[in-house]
């Protein structure tokens, strides 16, 4: 079977999008997307970025929710203190 076989409107591939037929610069501008998803996303953003910004004031089992000492390396989260030599345990507890 022959790879190399073009079809119709395979054209595009040839060209940058963001260079125009002079050999210009043709400048691409970001857009607000409003769709489907956004407002769960903006809700989810919200709740995320407010949890992260709570965690340093929740205890659990008598700590921090997130504890960063980088100064005596030691790393709280969840109620839980990881050293800087934890560091493959912490790895392997994240990928799960």
């Amino acid at each position: 079977m022959n790879d190399n076989i073009r079809k119709a409107g395979d054209d595009y591939r040839d060209t940058l999008y963001t260079v125009d037929k002079q050999g210009k610069r043709r400048w691409v501008y970001p857009s607000l997307v409003r769709g489907l998803y956004f407002r769960y996303r903006l809700f989810v953003a919200f709740l995320l970025i407010s949890f992260y910004l709570l965690m340093p004031w929740i205890t659990i089992r008598g700590k921090q929710g997130i504890f960063l000492d980088v100064v005596h390396q030691q790393f709280t989260f969840f109620g839980t203190t990881f050293f800087a030599t934890d560091t493959l345990v912490v790895v392997f507890v994240l990928l799960g």
